[in-house]
């Protein structure tokens, strides 16, 4: 079923997923592990935001924003450019994280509509953030040399699984 890859004499073992510098990868290309990886983390730093504080007791708003970006952000967001190819649905799953921390910052409940927690904390959706961020990637390599490495690869056009050329990143932000 799967080819057999020999690394001096020695066969190396096949495996589904294997864990790279912090990122999960599949054999199908499926970062669904990964997701599960950076959530469930990002869910200790949420955790640590509950213990710290309460409706009437507790942090510092200030400070829970700094442990925000501490202990959730600095998770959910990190290896940026993987983050560019999930589905929406694990955008999404990233978002309801992001939203639970920052209603954790604010003491309001739940059901508190998102917009209006952005809008409170002044703080972006995460799939704003992550547009954003490849976007600046993206500018940033193209004003290097023509001889540098990351420039080439991203002038190059890959084709998308689809068999079209891949886009340039969008700035665009949709609700």
């Amino acid at each position: 079923k799967y080819p057999k890859l020999t690394l001096d004499g020695v066969e190396l073992e096949w495996m589904e997923k294997i864990r790279f510098l912090g990122g999960y990868f599949t054999s199908q290309n499926s970062f669904a592990p990964y997701v599960d990886h950076i959530c469930a983390s990002a869910r200790r730093g949420l955790n640590l935001m509950r213990a710290v504080s309460g409706n009437n007791w507790g942090t510092h708003p200030k400070s829970l924003l700094n442990i925000y970006h501490a202990h959730v952000m600095s998770r959910l967001l990190y290896a940026g450019p993987l983050l560019t190819h999930l589905t929406d649905a694990q955008t999404k799953k990233l978002g309801t994280i992001q939203a639970l921390a920052l209603k954790k910052v604010l003491g309001v409940p739940r059901w508190t509509p998102n917009t209006a927690v952005f809008a409170e904390t002044g703080q972006k959706p995460i799939e704003l953030i992550i547009k954003l961020r490849a976007a600046t990637y993206y500018f940033k390599t193209l004003a290097q040399p023509d001889d540098h490495p990351a420039k080439h690869t991203l002038t190059t056009h890959y084709k998308h699984r689809t068999g079209r050329p891949t886009p340039p990143p969008s700035i665009q932000h949709t609700t």
